[in-house]
């Protein structure tokens, strides 16, 4: 090299780097422990057995601390908090927070079942934000339905463990009757009503927004439900058929511009069917007022309405509807359904739990009774139901596609030649469920759009909204979907099945 000479430093980076690493293990981990259904499954229990079965858990949660080597202490008769370090964190999701199922079976042998719902905090330096990051992955853990473990970093994505278990109904009628008051006193507040379902809406959601409507003409504010003529589940048509043969009703329908043309900031908007602000039909005027109300039965996810004045998400519920029915139910001025209106309602919740089959507690069935009471024509619901004889082909083809992947799971694809809508492909779903020996049904198919949709269902065996979230998706334990782009549809059938595979084995969302 023209007659120079090269030197080369080296630096001995060793000792450096093992310090960096033994201090990312050593990093403070907080946990917030809470017994999701500990105070319905002890009310009224002997106290004999009621001690036997803390002993249980609490012994449970003592080999757990002590196998990773935490410092755990109880708060009070239903919670606990468990500080850890990262190297233990990292043990614990290989383990897949086993400790889950382990207090789910011990209980089970006292006739009962207790479950765990866990929010960690981790990643942050300052104690006070670890506890903050574990308070709010707990209440995400508990949004979902609970029997979960939420692990949240400050600028991280949440990483979710568990969920197996079915949500059980645990809500409560007072805190139905002091939502509703809660609601009336918010509409009294505000100069108008508006109410805004999720897009491409199905009978859920507008039959929410219709019952949300009475509430507010009961109270003596102007409603308006916000719907896009053009973004309309075909599922809905016949409903929306017939409600615009009804001119008291429809007058109440607007458009997202005439939406944004109505809102002040004195205007109040409720949120029925959904809590993603991306999902809504406009989201736009989630900006335009200071009070939103988010009334939703879905399982809470990362994507959330911020700042909302109040917050009514009960994923024990069967649907919306019946959510709705209730606060129409403990509303002081009783607010008065004619038919169509009744009939909205109820066909939200026949729709939601595929005529009271699924996600159905007794509470449904006392929504119903009441909407009954107040006129819903059974009959007319089976009319907004009715198919076409071309979509009933249409489904049978995906239907034929199917083959039973693993375990029960059945998987059907719709091919790259041919698209199908979103309501076709979950009904097909719903179809392949009803199938000898299948206990969860995926179909994937190509949407008008042409992205990849896939829609999911289970008879609560598998969990499949873990397995949609995984795959950008989400939805219900028994009831999910997603939709893929710039991915043909080959490659999204062996994406699931990766996925699939992975809850198996295991099951971690996120």
């Amino acid at each position: 090299m023209n007659g120079m000479s090269v030197f080369y430093i080296f630096f001995n980076v060793t000792e450096e780097q093992e310090i960096k690493e033994l201090f990312e293990r050593d990093k403070a981990v907080i946990g917030f422990i809470f017994l999701d259904n500990y105070d319905e499954v002890t009310q009224g229990m002997e106290d004999q057995l009621r001690s036997k079965l803390l002993t249980r858990v609490t012994e449970a949660l003592n080999r757990w601390s002590q196998e990773y080597d935490i410092l755990l202490r109880r708060t009070s008769s239903d919670r606990f908090i468990a500080i850890f370090n990262e190297e233990a964190l990292e043990a614990l999701e290989e383990d897949r927070f086993t400790l889950l199922d382990e207090v789910r079976e011990a209980t089970a042998k006292e006739r009962v079942a207790l479950t765990l719902s866990f929010g960690i905090g981790s990643g942050e330096s300052s104690l006070r934000e670890l506890g903050g990051l574990a308070q709010s992955s707990l209440d995400l853990a508990l949004g979902r339905g609970g029997d979960q473990v939420a692990i949240k970093q400050k600028n991280g994505k949440v990483r979710f463990y568990g969920g197996k278990s079915n949500a059980v109904e645990k809500r409560t009628r007072v805190r139905a009757r002091v939502i509703s008051h809660t609601i009336r006193d918010f509409i009294f507040e505000s100069n108008k009503v508006l109410i805004m379902g999720h897009k491409n809406p199905d009978m859920d959601s507008i039959g929410a927004a219709i019952g949300m409507l009475k509430i507010a003409e009961a109270n003596g504010k102007a409603g308006f439900i916000v719907l896009d003529p053009e973004d309309m589940n075909p599922s809905v048509h016949k409903l929306v058929e017939e409600i615009q043969g009804h001119d008291p009703l429809w007058s109440s329908f607007i458009t997202p511009q005439e939406a944004m043309e109505e809102a002040t900031e004195d205007t109040l908007l409720i949120v029925v069917d959904t809590h993603r602000p991306s999902l809504v039909v406009e989201p736009k005027l989630l900006n335009r007022t200071d009070r939103v109300i988010v009334i939703d039965h879905h399982r809470r996810g990362e994507e959330f309405i911020q700042d909302a004045v109040l917050v009514y998400m009960e994923p024990y519920a069967s649907s919306t509807a019946e959510l709705v029915t209730e606060l129409l139910e403990y509303q002081p001025n009783h607010p008065k359904l004619n038919v169509l209106e009744s009939t909205a309602l109820l066909s939200g919740i026949i729709v939601d739990t595929k005529s009271f089959a699924i996600r159905t507690g007794s509470r449904t069935f006392d929504a119903a009774s009441y909407l009954k009471s107040k006129g819903a024509d059974t009959i007319l619901v089976q009319q907004f139901l009715k198919e076409d004889l071309s979509q009933y082909v249409k489904r049978s083809k995906l239907v034929e596609s199917a083959y039973i992947y693993d375990g029960g799971i059945a998987i059907a694809n719709g091919g790259i030649d041919e698209t199908f809508d979103q309501l076709l492909i979950a009904q097909t779903a719903d179809t392949l469920l009803t199938m000898n020996g299948v206990v969860a049904s995926f179909v994937i198919s190509i949407i008008d759009d042409g992205r990849v949709s896939i829609s999911a269902r289970s008879l609560g065996e598998v969990n499949v909204q873990v397995i949609m979230e995984k795959m950008g998706g989400g939805g219900h334990l028994t009831n999910a979907a997603t939709q893929l782009e710039n991915i043909d549809i080959e490659e999204a059938e062996e994406l699931l099945k990766a996925n699939i595979d992975e809850y198996l084995k295991g099951g971690s969302s996120s």
